[in-house]
């Protein structure tokens, strides 16, 4: 079975489809973390360990702009082919999140 949209625009992945993705991109769950994350590096994305804030929010969002966090991992999320982070904001220390790439900024 492949993914598939349905009517929001969401892409449903079948467990085994999103099992092969975690594996192939190493997203794991790390002790003494929470969420699940990657520590991989996307070739040109932002260094592990940079330190970023966000710049764009949307409804919803849990941090406001201006909020820091630092690099863990980057990868290209697929299918949109969109580069995203994975991040530890400062005020969630040992709480790995995904972040879309456009959503933050490297601080100078």
């Amino acid at each position: 079975m492949k993914a598939h949209r349905v009517s929001d625009g969401m892409m449903i992945v079948p467990d085994d489809v999103e099992a092969k993705i975690f594996d192939l991109l190493k997203i794991r769950e790390e002790p003494g973390w929470t969420g699940a994350f990657s520590r991989k590096q996307y070739p040109g994305a932002l260094p592990n360990g940079t330190r970023v804030r966000k710049v764009i929010g949307e409804a919803g969002d849990t941090h406001s702009l201006g909020a820091q966090a630092t690099v863990l991992g980057s990868v290209v999320r697929w299918p949109w082919e969109e580069l995203g982070y994975f991040v530890e904001w400062d005020d969630e220390p040992r709480c790995a999140v995904f972040v879309v790439g456009a959503k933050i900024a490297k601080i100078a």
